[in-house]
């Protein structure tokens, strides 16, 4: 899928030679051919290397042309017919070094596509994270290759995501290697990871618009587990946090603005929960603006003339702001792939570009909630999903190319399901032991297969507490909505000092007005101590709600039943005795007469008790069955 004709799909790899022309490092789709042809390479530019420019900063921006006809040529660049291959260098004084990329010039552009491809060649350059090995290294040691196993284990048992179809024992050789390159030159481990967009525009899933109690476990899940590292590894390992809401704003509804001021937020979240000068080096954050803006050799040196005529589609209205449109069209206009080949993919049922376009059709149209797109049929809204995620699908391939460039050395992690195969790695940002997915709270003891192989973000969701639960519950904001809505539980909306998120509490069937029973005939074995949910892995203790949820807590979604003074318990309930019920309900003892005036305990009421079903709800399907009349 990823064929096109793009200044991406033109650069063959990224290198670092030393004044003397050894190969220092090389990465990229080509990178192999590069290391074979070196000394032709070399041999050829040598002498033909001119001046292509200087930049602000002084440096110089060399170029010379090669023939490396026995070389591949690269088989996803469509522009083959009339082409050329260069050598583009600098020299950069950090790295010590000369960076340099061979590309792959097609001769029919423009003037206008001509400078582009230029100046974001020369932007590569800069920006690229590719470090030079020394010269003097004789080899991983062993201990090099002790700490890597290390970091290794740690990542495989804390961090990574297992998918449907885990390829992880092939790909932990890919992630040793990719560790293995900066423990042997002692360097911090880089790893980027593209996530925290903005929160959701749906109301249907998020409780608000900044970051909560989900964004800060998941923070603090990243955090963690650069800690673990340093513990085995001084240098330790920074995350770099590669905000992609630009990427994407405009597709779901988003403003330009509300993805600054979410990942302004959520960098002020972190810093208050890690303010150290350790911990800011443990998590970095950077956008799609701060790659293409943040250079003065590189913004300097552009003309947003040589974009003017590429056209970015808005299938969904947003605001949008002049900056992150123009990163938006710098990203397409030299990463994206071809849109005919996308096309061609699909007409002709390619199963996995088919699959894929099907399933990000079908999340965006649960997914957007604009007001325009409320207002359509559904059949215009299945279209406009489809447009969407044609959209989405291409944006999202281009910016995969860029990091590819920028970060080439990098650990890639992904918030999405990868096999685990390299050169992407799955991440899992909430401890599975601590936080489980659901899809309803009633049945939030029960496995929801979805969620199996892949945790829900926390842009997509909140966090739900439940009292009496030790377990913390992510969800779609409308799942804690609805068990309010259904008379089962009680509570809403609390923003604290851990992030906000919704805290329900169960409604206890005891409550029910003018509900009052008789000794049940047991049918759970008593005393119990412990509840377990068939797919727990440890037994959780059975508590009772003691403390009532603050009213200044709560949203306008609660419901307006009867406060429970006492609850039954979470997981598999216990029901009370009448006796129990009575004194919750008058404060005292229950006389006999009220013992014999009330009708004994259905056996619906002994289902409700064990499964925490809402027992008003149910006691009105059975009332003329099991209430029979007292005497005058």
């Amino acid at each position: 899928m990823n064929v096109g004709s793009s200044p991406y799909h033109a650069v063959q790899g990224l290198f670092c030679r030393d004044a003397q022309d050894t190969l220092l490092a090389v990465e990229g789709r080509k990178a192999e051919n590069i290391a074979k042809h070196w000394s032709t390479i070399r041999a050829q530019v040598t002498n033909l290397f001119i001046e292509a420019g200087v930049l602000p900063s002084g440096i110089k921006v060399h170029t010379a042309p090669v023939d490396i006809t026995d070389c591949e040529s690269p088989c996803s660049y469509s522009g083959l017919e009339h082409h050329q291959h260069f050598v583009r260098e600098i020299y950069h004084t950090t790295k010590r070094c000369y960076v340099g990329l061979l590309s792959c010039h097609f001769n029919g552009l423009t003037e206008k596509q001509a400078a582009l491809r230029d100046w974001i060649e020369t932007f590569f350059l800069l920006e690229t994270t590719l470090w030079p090995h020394s010269k003097n290294d004789t080899g991983p040691g062993p201990d090099a290759h002790r700490i890597t196993r290390q970091v290794t284990t740690l990542f495989e048992t804390t961090l990574r995501n297992v998918s449907s179809h885990d390829e992880w024992d092939y790909g932990r050789e890919h992630f040793f290697r990719r560790v293995l390159e900066f423990v042997v030159r002692g360097e911090r481990i880089q790893m980027g990871v593209p996530a925290f967009p903005c929160k959701s525009p749906n109301g249907r899933k998020v409780g608000g618009m900044g970051p909560d109690m989900a964004e800060r476990i998941a923070l603090q899940t990243l955090h963690s587990f650069s800690l673990s590292v340093q513990e085995v590894y001084a240098p330790g390992a920074a995350i770099w946090i590669i905000n992609d809401g630009h990427v994407f704003s405009d597709c779901i509804g988003a403003d330009d603005q509300s993805v600054l001021d979410y990942d302004q937020q959520l960098q002020n979240t972190y810093r208050t929960l890690y303010p150290s000068n350790t911990d800011f080096e443990a998590i970095r954050f950077r956008g799609l603006c701060d790659m293409f803006f943040n250079n003065p050799d590189v913004t300097s040196t552009f003309s947003p003339s040589w974009i003017s005529e590429f056209e970015v589609a808005h299938p969904i209205n947003s605001q949008r702001i002049a900056e992150a449109e123009t990163a938006r069209q710098i990203m397409m206009a030299c990463c994206s792939s071809s849109r005919a080949h996308f096309d061609k993919l699909i007409v002709d049922q390619h199963p996995s570009t088919v699959s894929l376009y099907r399933g990000q059709a079908r999340f965006m149209q649960d997914d957007l909630a604009t007001p325009d797109f409320l207002a359509k049929s559904s059949k215009q809204k299945k279209k406009t999903s489809f447009v969407v995620a044609a959209e989405m699908i291409a944006r999202n391939q281009a910016y995969s190319n860029l990091l590819e460039l920028l970060y080439p050395n990098f650990v890639r992690l992904s918030i999405h399901a990868h096999s685990n195969k390299g050169p992407k790695f799955g991440v899992c940002l909430f401890p599975r032991s601590k936080i489980r997915a659901i899809a309803s709270v009633e049945n939030r003891h029960e496995l929801v297969p979805a969620y199996e192989f892949q945790v829900p973000t926390p842009w997509h969701n909140a966090i739900i507490t439940v009292e009496g639960d030790s377990m913390l519950y992510l969800g779609k904001a409308e799942v804690a909505r609805a068990a309010i809505e259904n008379g089962g539980f009680e509570g809403g909306w609390v923003d604290g000092p851990g992030g906000g998120h919704f805290a329900l509490r169960a409604i206890s069937c005891s409550t029910v007005d003018d509900a009052v029973f008789e000794d049940p005939v047991p049918l759970i074995p008593t005393p119990m101590t412990t509840a377990t949910s068939v797919f727990a892995l440890t037994p959780s203790p059975v508590t009772t709600a003691s403390t009532p949820i603050s009213s200044s807590t709560t949203s306008t979604y609660s419901s307006g039943a009867p406060t429970a003074t006492e609850g039954d318990g979470q997981g598999l309930g216990i029901m009370k005795t009448k006796v129990q019920v009575l004194e919750s309900a008058t404060g005292g003892a229950p006389s006999k007469e009220e013992k014999a005036n009330h009708p004994k305990t259905p056996r619906v009421a002994v289902f409700c008790g064990i499964f925490d079903l809402p027992w008003r709800l149910i006691r009105r399907a059975f009332r003329s069955r099991y209430e029979r009349p007292t005497s005058a």
